[in-house]
């Protein structure tokens, strides 16, 4: 049996989820998967150089993120095997624009 963990830490049997927590779980899933992805693949982009004391800071998030990753995986994995055995569709996923915000002085 799969368990769900709810907000304040209660474990839910997925198969007692109705309908619309399942879906609203997958999506929120889906969704912290597309951060994740996100800041790996800017990491790669804006990563701080392998000579500063900010690297190794920068080195552990990654890190982080991929564990996260991970388990966010099989998460998401086990809530599409009960949507699809319920033969439900899933929601759409929430469209986000992720911005790089830049600080410029003005003189």
């Amino acid at each position: 049996m799969d368990f769900w963990v709810t907000k304040n830490g209660r474990k839910m049997p997925v198969e007692t989820m109705s309908d619309s927590h399942l879906l609203n779980a997958q999506r929120s899933v889906r969704d912290r998967l597309t951060s994740l992805g996100n800041f790996q693949h800017n990491s790669s982009v804006f990563a701080p150089s392998e000579d500063t004391i900010a690297y190794d800071d920068f080195e552990e998030a990654l890190e982080s993120s991929y564990k996260k990753e991970s388990a966010l995986f099989r998460v998401a994995n086990m809530l599409n095997d009960e949507i699809r055995r319920r033969n439900l569709q899933p929601i759409k996923p929430r469209a986000k624009v992720e911005r790089i915000k830049i600080k410029t002085s003005r003189r």
